[in-house]
């Protein structure tokens, strides 16, 4: 046996080691902040295995104080955007059943002044489509075994800005709004996919959530009320669980209301 070989199967070995018997798994992409991180705590409370990734070189200290909370929680480097780390985390899980994908990384809306016409930074926009629409389809395709073993759930965070119904007043956000509105679109088609192999997928867009610890604070004219994060991620998690296959490719909000494409 190679000594790459060996050292692929050592990895996977205590990959595995670090999971429970019999328990549900999760992997959740951005898992270090925001969003992410409270979707790894609140599911490894519920006794769920949960693979949490990042793209740092080293395990944030968020996920390594989660993980000695919670030694169900198994921090992975995998930046959505390099294929190669796609793949070789899903290399090394191959065979484990994983019963739900949550693609949540992604980039926000910043650099809006390169967001308007006049002034826009194409590479910057590159750089949101491979983020927020390209990162979540490399992944799901990645793990798409993973989830047919355990007849599954993939879901993508997305946003009330990727709907081209809704008459939203901000200037600019060419870029977050366009990248999501592509991921709704992808993920929508990948659904009839997947549908016919048994998993379910859906859009869910988690409200202009407030993050934990943050001061309660007016929003801008023109943008929505803010949610408090431990709100959402509640409702996501019930929403998910009601999520069934006659549902796939669904675009929801977080309290479970239809979200217009």
């Amino acid at each position: 046996m190679s000594i790459k070989k060996a050292g692929l199967l050592a990895l996977a070995s205590l990959l595995a080691a670090s999971f429970s018997a019999g328990a549900k798994t999760v992997l959740i992409t951005g898992a270090n902040s925001g969003i992410g991180l409270e979707f790894a705590r609140a599911y490894a409370a519920k006794g769920w295995d949960v693979i949490a990734t990042h793209r740092r070189d080293q395990t944030p200290e968020s996920l390594a104080d989660l993980a000695r909370e919670y030694p169900n929680v198994v921090p992975e480097k995998m930046d959505i955007t390099d294929h190669a780390q796609v793949d070789a985390l899903a290399a090394r899980l191959k065979g484990r059943p994983i019963d739900l994908v949550i693609n949540n990384a992604g980039l926000l809306s910043e650099n809006v002044e390169r967001q308007i016409l006049g002034n826009i930074d194409y590479d910057l926009f590159e750089r949101y489509l491979r983020t927020n629409t390209l990162g979540a389809v490399k992944v799901t395709e990645a793990f798409t075994e993973n989830l047919v073993a355990a007849k599954g759930k993939v879901m993508a965070m997305s946003t009330d800005m990727a709907s081209i119904t809704v008459d939203d007043p901000r200037r600019g956000f060419y870029f977050y709004f366009t990248s999501k509105a592509a991921l709704n679109m992808v993920m929508k088609r990948i659904a009839k996919e997947l549908a016919d192999r048994g998993v379910v997928t859906g859009l869910i867009h988690p409200g202009f959530v407030r993050a934990r610890g943050a001061p309660r604070v007016d929003p801008p004219p023109g943008w929505p009320e803010m949610v408090d994060m431990d709100v959402t991620i509640a409702s996501m998690i019930e929403l998910i669980d009601s999520w069934q296959l006659a549902d796939t490719g669904q675009f929801r909000k977080y309290d479970g209301s239809t979200m217009p494409w």
